[in-house]
């Protein structure tokens, strides 16, 4: 996907690492910016996956800070309504997953951020069937093989 958007004539596509939930990082990143900021994309995310009587209320916040902090971060440093759009990456484990109850919860909690605003959408991403979280080493995670069905691979 990044290729095809890259290869396109009136696109300009910046990647930047930084603190997703830092206004001040995002401001920093906005500076280098020399064209209109027409839309974002917000793929942020921390996984901590655990059974739900094993979080305490760090571990289970942890999901939270990625996607909520950005999503306020944004907020604060872009006029949203003036953007064209803003996608906010969801996830499939809101549907449940073993051990991704505060990672479905933070996904939950920023789709509904989304709804304040007419020109942005949450969109629930399949999960990627080859990835990390899906195979340790070449053995399938079994507590991620009820949504093979609906993944693809990479």
């Amino acid at each position: 996907m990044l290729q095809f958007l890259e290869g396109q004539p009136d696109l300009s596509i910046k990647l930047e690492a930084s603190d997703a939930a830092s206004p001040d990082a995002l401001k920093r990143i906005i500076e280098g910016i020399t064209l209109p900021i027409a839309g974002c994309m917000l793929l942020a995310m921390v996984l901590d996956d655990r059974d739900f009587f094993s979080h305490d209320e760090e571990s289970f916040a942890s999901s939270f800070v990625p996607k909520l902090g950005a999503f306020r971060a944004i907020e604060e440093v872009l006029d949203l309504k003036r953007i064209d759009f803003l996608i906010v990456f969801s996830s499939i484990s809101t549907f449940g997953n073993a051990g991704q109850t505060n990672y479905a919860s933070a996904n939950t909690a920023i789709d509904g951020q989304v709804r304040k605003y007419n020109n942005a959408f949450s969109i629930v991403t399949p999960v990627i069937t080859d990835s990390f979280s899906v195979m340790d080493g070449n053995i399938k995670v079994t507590h991620f093989e009820h949504f093979i069905p609906w993944g693809y691979s990479a």
